[in-house]
């Protein structure tokens, strides 16, 4: 037997005791917009609770044209903006949150720095963050809000672009008060968030009042995030033996779409590759 075959066998053994006491990573939100109908407001989302404001401001597009659905948000001069709100299945201590995102030409910036965001909300009461596409000056904002006051940065050396499809990552972790920002895969910010926050509740996906323009919104979920220990080390380490023996899996919307049709997420599956 190939040596990388019988170190998997190996790992996989010793983390079956594991898994059966210690927790893994769970989606407690997940909206891939594929059950619905192209030219129709969206549906449920498969895991958790959604709201979207005004009515009929979000259609379903198929930009594609091969069954992978988004919503579409068109923000116009007779609505004050486009609001798509999420409520979990659970609040988080540690998540992950991951959507795609794409802001469509023809966009009329306000002038603000918060032409499109996207706000996670935390506890206690009155602690958010929030990422910013300003249309204005095309940078990535990040504001906060903690007990009554209020920060701003820019993300360092990231423009964004009208018509580009964006894979975007935030991750809280209330155990250290961090949070970090992944475009496309590249991590671009880590930094401490400046508040004592407990979880994250919700998230929504919006754009500002005066703004006028069409978003673009795909595959939103939020990662539960268990505390690392021995099963996420030893998966760790599995994940490094899988990664040598096959190729880098599908991308994440293709994982996300299968796990809708399965219900088995390749997050919360048993260990194996």
């Amino acid at each position: 037997m190939p040596k990388l075959v019988a170190l998997s066998f190996i790992l996989i053994l010793l983390l079956l005791p594991i898994a059966s006491t210690t927790a893994v990573a769970q989606t407690v939100l997940l909206d891939t917009f594929d059950t619905g109908t192209t030219g129709q407001a969206p549906g449920f989302p498969e895991i958790g609770s959604s709201s979207n404001t005004p009515v009929g401001a979000h259609t379903l597009v198929d930009p594609g044209a091969n069954g992978d659905l988004r919503v579409r948000c068109n923000d116009d001069a007779t609505n004050d903006g486009c609001r798509l709100s999420y409520t979990p299945t659970a609040s988080s201590e540690s998540a992950v949150t991951r959507f795609l995102f794409r802001v469509e030409s023809g966009v009329v910036a306000s002038g603000s720095a918060n032409d499109f965001d996207q706000q996670l909300i935390l506890s206690p009461p009155g602690t958010n963050l929030s990422l910013e596409w300003s249309a204005f000056i095309g940078q990535l904002g990040v504001r906060i809000f903690a007990g009554g006051a209020e920060t701003q940065s820019f993300v360092p050396g990231f423009l964004w672009s009208v018509d580009t499809d964006y894979d975007v990552e935030i991750g809280t972790d209330a155990t250290t008060d961090r949070y970090t920002v992944s475009i496309d895969g590249q991590m671009l910010v880590d930094e401490a968030l400046d508040a004592d926050f407990t979880s994250l509740d919700r998230i929504t996906i919006r754009s500002g009042f005066p703004t006028t323009g069409a978003s673009q919104v795909d595959d939103v979920e939020i990662l539960q995030v268990p505390e690392a220990g021995p099963l996420a080390s030893a998966m760790a380490a599995l994940a490094t033996v899988c990664a040598i023996r096959y190729r880098r899996r599908a991308s994440r919307s293709s994982r996300l779409r299968t796990w809708a049709m399965s219900q088995n997420s390749a997050e919360v599956k048993r260990p194996g590759c």
